[in-house]
């Protein structure tokens, strides 16, 4: 606690911006609402969360109508009427999106057409400046916030919208949206107060967000990857962070810069720079996940900073290496085998393979494939996705240990997992997997394994037949020790919030002093199957 005094309510104006901060089935909720929570338990505050538009916000603001108003972007001209915190929470800066197919690949096609955006948004007016500059006349399609943006576009009320990168980067595929080459305007995001009215407020939050930014365990960098999934903590700032922020020096000079390079932009080498950017920011910015792009040669081409954390190695270290130089001598044949067939279309589907790190450390790593087609259905690429189950494969070979210790380490591994005991009774279900279904230990310990599994399915597949299916299935792997035909399944499971997940799920026998039990480890290939398909996609448009 820093001691300084905070009297009263903090009175927190909040908008409709997610990922940031917006709107939940139990109040606000957001990247800057687990922060502000997490200051005002450790000093005592009282926080009284206010809803507002984007304009009213704003005006609250200003008249002192609010104390603190988060997400907002630091400019020159809002540092006169409000104060700010002088620390950054994230960077961001505006995208174009349209609809697919739409002629759009820079601001200079916005000529005569429709722009929806909300009154008011750093973004909107500031790109509506740089039109200005650039001699683009457009219509305007004023919107009252992100959503209603997008909502324009989709129904054909505006040609093109801006928003929030991090806002459209979350809900622009539900408007059947697609971003374009345009981009404009990096900011960075803070808090602000009323002018001369909340000094204490505002030094309060600058002290934890730096101490925070110190230490890449804190909740600061715990609530990014919660909320923006990019989380990289050895050089204590998300990777996304750096271009951006680095931009964001220039100041003016960037804005003079940006608009002479849009003057002499080449079009048709728009659309290739664009499906290049796509296709490196899907890779690196798919974080959790192991991703390697290998040529039908089994050689690396690229791959992501979760392997270079994991292995090491820097990609200029291991690019045009095969895959196979990695893996441990006595496993290096079948890895060469797996992939000497890759221009035939032949895959090695699912398997595991150690990799052996710069120091000497080996990691045994579960992997996936998908294969990237070229002209006429011909294999040009594999995108190889793995997983470290090194601590998995530790907590299996553990099962004899004490249940203390065990469930000590079960909660500290990254995957769901739960066990039942010979009867099928579900006796251990870790706090990853009470995150990861929304289904808390104490209402899962006890049940019957089939039950369970039966309530994680898709809600079109849960019929009486595939209950009794089920069953059979798992007390026949109970009896037999056989593991059931449904061993390892990809299904799209339905929180209770609402949010859909792509869940990869493996069941397998454990044999035990009284017979079998079963043990079934779950985890969220979301950001797997999306990176994949962003994938494909920019090697399409590439070629297109």
């Amino acid at each position: 606690m820093l001691g300084l005094l905070v009297r009263g309510a903090v009175r927190v104006g909040y908008y409709e911006d997610p990922p940031l901060v917006f709107s939940g089935r139990d109040g606000p909720q957001g990247l800057y609402v687990d922060l502000l929570s997490a200051v005002a338990t450790a000093e005592g505050w009282e926080l009284e969360y206010v809803p507002c538009q984007w304009p009213e916000c704003l005006l609250a603001l200003e008249r002192g109508d609010i104390d603190l108003l988060p997400a907002i972007a630091y400019t020159e001209e809002r540092a006169t009427r409000y104060d700010f915190t002088s620390e950054t929470v994230v960077a961001n800066w505006g995208q174009l999106y349209v609809r697919p197919g739409a002629a759009v690949e820079s601001p200079l096609d916005l000529e005569g057409l429709r722009l929806a955006g909300v009154s008011e948004d750093v973004y909107f007016t500031s790109f509506l400046s740089l039109l200005e500059k650039l001699g683009v006349e457009v219509k305007q399609v004023p919107a009252v916030d992100y959503q209603d943006v997008l909502a324009k576009v989709e129904a054909g009320e505006a040609d093109a919208g801006i928003v929030a990168r991090l806002f459209g980067r979350l809900h622009a595929r539900n408007y059947r949206l697609v971003d374009s080459p345009v981009l404009c305007c990096p900011v960075e995001l803070r808090m602000a107060a009323p002018r001369g009215l909340r000094p204490e407020l505002l030094a309060t939050l600058d002290a934890y967000l730096s101490r925070w930014k110190a230490d890449p365990g804190s909740i600061y960098f715990r609530a990014l990857d919660r909320w923006l999934g990019a989380l990289t903590p050895q050089s204590g700032l998300p990777r996304w962070l750096w271009t951006f922020l680095a931009a964001l020096v220039g100041g003016v000079t960037l804005m003079t810069l940006f608009v002479v390079l849009l003057r002499i932009q080449v079009r048709r080498r728009t659309r290739e720079l664009a499906a290049e950017r796509e296709l490196i920011d899907t890779i690196l910015n798919t974080q959790a996940t192991l991703v390697v792009l290998l040529d039908t040669g089994g050689r690396i081409v690229m791959w992501n900073k979760a392997c270079e954390r994991l292995t090491g190695y820097h990609l200029s270290e291991v690019a045009g290496k095969p895959f196979w130089e990695l893996v441990p001598p006595e496993e290096k044949d079948w890895a060469r085998e797996a992939f000497a067939d890759l221009e035939g279309g032949k895959l090695p589907g699912h398997f595991r393979t150690h990799w052996r790190s710069k120091g000497g450390e080996d990691k045994l790593i579960e992997w996936d494939n998908s294969v990237i087609r070229g002209p006429g259905g011909r294999a040009e690429y594999l995108v190889v996705t793995g997983v470290d189950i090194t601590e998995l494969v530790t907590i299996e070979g553990a099962l004899g240990e004490s249940e203390a210790r065990l469930r000590a380490v079960l909660e500290q591994v990254g995957i769901g997992i739960f066990f039942t005991d010979e009867r099928g009774r579900v006796v251990l279900w870790n706090q990853t997997l009470a995150e990861l279904t929304g289904i808390p230990e104490e209402e899962a310990v006890g049940e019957m394994v089939w039950d369970m599994q039966y309530r994680l399915l898709p809600e079109a597949e849960r019929t009486p037949e595939r209950y009794r299916e089920l069953k059979r299935e798992l007390l026949e792997a109970l009896a037999t020790g056989r593991p059931p035909s449904s061993q390892s399944r990809d299904w799209e499971y339905t929180k209770q919030d609402g949010r859909r997940l792509q869940l990869r799920g493996t069941t397998f026998v454990i044999p035990t002093p009284h017979g079998r039990a079963l043990g079934t480890v779950i985890r969220d290939v979301t950001e797997e199957n999306e990176a994949r398909r962003r994938l494909a996609e920019s090697e399409a448009r590439y070629r297109a």
